[in-house]
C-alpha cells in the first residue's frame, strides 16, 4: 500500500508539514522558526510579528541570531505590515489571474489541489522577486515609515 507522502510533491523551495486542527500553534511556529528561519536568517535581520497569538512571543525568537524581534500592535497591521500594505494585494492579483485564466480557457487543471497550490504561490513570489518589482517592496517599507528614502516610480503588478 502506497503511503501517500511518497505521492506528494515535494519541492525544494517549500517546506511541508501538517497539524490535526490545521490551525498556527506554538508548535508550528517553533518547527517555522527551526526549519525556515533559522537556516534563512542573515546576520543581521529584523523579523516583525504581527498580532497573531502564537507567534507573538519574544522567547521564541531569542535563540536566532542576527535576529531582532518587533512586535506590531494590534489592529495595525494593514498599515505598518509592509508585505500587507502593498506587497500581498499584488501577489494575490497574480494568482488570480492564473486562477482565471484556467477557468477562461477551460484547462484542465485543479486550482484547489494541494500540488498546484504549492507550485503555484513559489512561482508568483519568484516572479514577484524580479528586478522590475524592488522598487515597489522598498515603497511599501517606506509607506509603512521604516525607511525614508522614496523609491520612486516604480512598476505594480
Amino acid at each position: 500500500m502506497l503511503d501517500i507522502r511518497e505521492k506528494m510533491l515535494k519541492p525544494k523551495n517549500v517546506v511541508i508539514t501538517c497539524s490535526k486542527a490545521g490551525k498556527l500553534t506554538t508548535s508550528l511556529v517553533y518547527y517555522w522558526r527551526d526549519n525556515i528561519l533559522v537556516p534563512n536568517v542573515s546576520t543581521k535581520s529584523l523579523f516583525l510579528s504581527d498580532a497573531w497569538p502564537r507567534q507573538r512571543d519574544e522567547e521564541i525568537y531569542t535563540n536566532v541570531p542576527g535576529c531582532k524581534f518587533l512586535a506590531i500592535p494590534k489592529i495595525t497591521t494593514d498599515r505598518i505590515q509592509p508585505l500587507d500594505v502593498l506587497y500581498n494585494r499584488q501577489m494575490k492579483s497574480i494568482i488570480r489571474r492564473a486562477y482565471d485564466r484556467v477557468i477562461l480557457d477551460e484547462l484542465h487543471i485543479s486550482m484547489s489541489r494541494r500540488d498546484n497550490i504549492i507550485r503555484l504561490v513559489p512561482l508568483v513570489h519568484s516572479q514577484m522577486s524580479a528586478k522590475v518589482f524592488q522598487d515597489l517592496v522598498r515603497y511599501a517599507c517606506h509607506a509603512c515609515g521604516y525607511v525614508d528614502n522614496h523609491p520612486g516610480a516604480f512598476e505594480t503588478v
